[in-house]
């Protein structure tokens, strides 16, 4: 026997069928998207209040494009907590892309040449010493920095547990911190 949709389920066909008070429903659970996408965020220090405010609109637009795939099986709230999540790791990815310089599009003039440049090369230099690490250390941080692909993606295709590859991927990061770290400089009065 079917399991019963939740009354959620009602609200959103009523809204997709024109309905005022369904729709005033819907506008009070689209307002809870901001807070959704902050208490994710939480996590990703880096993004900015405005990259959250980019994140949030995204979200609440692709929920009501994707309202059909609402099937009412769980609470909506709980279905609008994975389209959050989701645009978020999203746009994640797109973010550390984007600081890594591979998705930098260059702009007129010779100056903005030189920026796109310069960040290639930094992209190829980093590159190069991920893969001068080797081994399982290198693959994850390539997956996940260069790829774009998440701890549980890459568990799910490599069937390597989420724990290890965190392990492999700060353990490499850490190498390749002492690798950069500056040499110390010798004191003036050494001989």
């Amino acid at each position: 026997m079917p399991s019963p949709l939740h009354p959620d389920h009602a609200l959103v066909r009523a809204y997709l069928a024109g309905d005022a008070a369904a729709t005033e429903w819907l506008v009070e659970r689209l307002a809870l998207v901001p807070r959704i996408v902050r208490h994710f965020a939480k996590k990703c220090r880096a993004l900015q209040n405005e990259d959250l405010a980019d994140v949030a609109q995204e979200a609440a637009a692709t929920a009501l494009e994707r309202l059909e795939t609402y099937h009412g099986k769980a609470p909506f709230d709980a279905w609008l907590w994975v389209v959050c999540a989701n645009t978020l790791r999203s746009f994640w990815r797109r973010y550390r892309r984007t600081v890594v310089g591979l998705e930098i599009e260059p702009g007129e003039g010779s100056a903005a040449a030189v920026d796109v440049a310069a960040a290639t090369e930094e992209a190829d230099r980093l590159r190069q010493l991920i893969a001068d690490l080797g081994g399982a250390e290198a693959a994850t941080i390539q997956e996940y920095v260069f790829e774009g692909r998440d701890f549980a993606d890459i568990a799910a295709r490599s069937g390597i547990p989420v724990a290890t590859l965190r392990t492999r991927f700060y353990r490499g990061i850490e190498r390749l911190r002492r690798r950069l770290a500056p040499m110390p400089t010798p004191p003036a009065d050494a001989p």
